[in-house]
């Protein structure tokens, strides 16, 4: 006796979308599979129909299958928690290194004052040193002190 099987366009399995923005890949994957199993549960349960009409051990085929798909959720979820895992500590570790930039950018701006001040200071000293030295000519140039070590031009000894 043949039977005619009649069978449905075949729909895209698409991902649906979960709540827009921060849905977890666990609350994706488990929309997936509540789709995937909408759409097989009536095939399944003709299946399970014909072969359970045909044996008695056709019930225990359909449990064989319901404890299949559960089989498949349970590592789909262990995928879900693992990846979840690796997630947190990459984020983790992320959140620690812009910690650390920060605190490094802290201390390079501290730094970059500080040598604006030597900076300033050195500028500073050069200015009062220039001033010294011309006092110090201008006394030897009066004949009041003779220092070698500042050029002074020609200097007159008394």
């Amino acid at each position: 006796m043949a039977c005619a099987v009649t069978r449905r366009p075949r729909e895209r399995l698409n991902p649906p979308v979960v709540g827009g923005r921060g849905a977890s890949a666990s609350e994706l994957l488990l929309e997936r599979l509540e789709l995937l199993v909408s759409r097989y549960v009536p095939s399944l349960r003709m299946t399970a129909g014909k072969q359970q009409a045909r044996s008695p051990a056709g019930v225990a085929s359909g449990v064989q299958v319901l404890r299949a798909l559960k089989s498949l959720h349970e590592e789909d979820l262990t995928k879900v928690i693992d990846l979840q895992e690796v997630i947190d500590k990459q984020s983790w570790e992320q959140s620690q290194m812009k910690e650390r930039l920060a605190a490094l950018s802290a201390h390079v701006t501290e730094l970059e004052e500080d040598l604006d001040t030597a900076r300033k200071d050195l500028l500073k000293s050069e200015e009062l040193n220039r001033t010294l030295q011309r006092d110090v000519c201008e006394v030897s140039d009066s004949g009041l002190v003779c220092c070698p070590e500042v050029e002074c031009g020609p200097l007159v000894l008394r």
